[in-house]
């Protein structure tokens, strides 16, 4: 009998995952059209397939993952840099950013490295570096937090005594 449960268990988990990765082909599928017909060339499409899907996993929406690489590609950005500033946005997705504000981080960075001209390599490096200024300030505040939060701890425990 516990046999008969732990293969119906087991079938239903293999059941459950195949759902699962048939839905997320399809999401894929669908999510390269609307970019296709958004106006991203099918190379491009192609490139940012593990970020997209990826992306997904971390639990953006495919409406969101659309509008990210749309509004880098109504920028002018394609390529190489396309790919590099999704791949960014992916990253901060996987740092535990939610997918608006790592795109909001990403449009800011790629579209002030684009009014300075910058393209290719200096574009990418432009974006990096704007991410990595982000990171620290957020890192600042943070730090800034806890540290007036234990110094409020610590007023509370001086005039309690």
């Amino acid at each position: 009998m516990k046999k008969i449960l732990f293969y119906l268990m087991a079938g239903a988990i293999l059941l459950s995952a195949s759902y699962s990765l048939a839905d997320n082909v399809a999401e894929m599928k669908d999510l390269s059209t609307q970019l296709s017909t958004g106006g991203v060339k099918e190379q491009d499409i192609n490139s940012l397939q593990g970020s997209m899907k990826n992306m997904l996993q971390k639990g953006a929406n495919k409406e969101d993952v659309k509008n990210v690489i749309l509004q880098l590609v109504k920028l002018g950005i394609q390529g190489k840099e396309l790919t590099t500033s999704v791949q960014e946005t992916d990253k901060l997705l996987n740092e535990g950013k939610d997918i608006k504000t790592a795109s909001s981080i990403v449009s800011q960075a790629v579209a002030a490295a684009h009014a300075k001209g910058l393209k290719g390599q200096a574009l990418s490096k432009e974006i990096h570096k704007a991410i990595a200024l982000k990171k620290a300030q957020h890192a600042k505040e943070k730090a800034e937090k806890v540290t007036a939060k234990a110094k409020e701890k610590a007023k509370e425990k001086e005039t309690k005594k």
